[in-house]
């Protein structure tokens, strides 16, 4: 309800019109002769209207929408955490939350550091989330030394790649790739998707 008293007076025999009240943030859904706002709205105050009358605005809150538009590159995606409706005023921050093996793209002005903040809700929002995989580095090592930066390439989560193979050396045959120090295991010469 209304807490503000509006002070005012009629003439009785005179139809007078009740005021419209603003209150920001709040929808004004008429005035009532009861607290409980049962019965029809009153809009104004008849001509055989007598002695002192007390009304009761209703008024409710504005709620607004806020979501997120998902856009996946590389069939990479993501999910935003904090979409829904909320009171006018409120102070919302929603999170961009990247699938595995994907990031959030930062190179867009929604959701700088994986948020989006709204200090204060005053209408209903959609905001965009860019998402794409991440991007590995792959070093080669050969005989504790680093192979020249063309040795050096990259690969995107979801995505299979063929690793390099070496040319045959004076009295060395290449037998692949280890993934640890040791070399044990057995060789590699791919990544799988995944």
């Amino acid at each position: 309800s209304d807490p503000v008293k509006y002070a005012s007076s009629y003439e009785e025999g005179v139809e007078t019109q009740l005021p419209i009240p603003f209150h920001e943030g709040y929808n004004f859904h008429g005035w009532f002769d009861n607290a409980d706002f049962s019965g029809d709205s009153i809009s104004k105050i008849s001509a055989t209207a007598t002695g002192e009358l007390h009304y009761y605005a209703s008024l409710e809150m504005r709620r607004f929408y806020l979501g997120a538009e998902i856009n996946d590159v590389d069939g990479c995606s993501g999910t935003v955490e904090g979409v829904g409706y909320y009171d006018y005023g409120s102070s919302v921050t929603l999170k961009a939350v990247p699938d595995p093996g994907c990031k959030l793209n930062d190179s867009y002005v929604t959701f700088q550091n994986g948020v989006e903040v709204f200090d204060k809700v005053t209408q209903s929002d959609t905001v965009s989330a860019y998402f794409t995989c991440e991007k590995y580095k792959i070093i080669y090592h050969e005989d504790d030394q680093f192979f020249p930066y063309w040795y050096e390439s990259r690969y995107s989560h979801g995505s299979a790649m063929a690793l390099v193979v070496l040319d045959d050396r004076t009295c060395y045959t290449f037998a692949g790739w280890y993934d640890n120090e040791g070399l044990e295991g057995e060789p590699i010469d791919s990544i799988s998707k995944g």
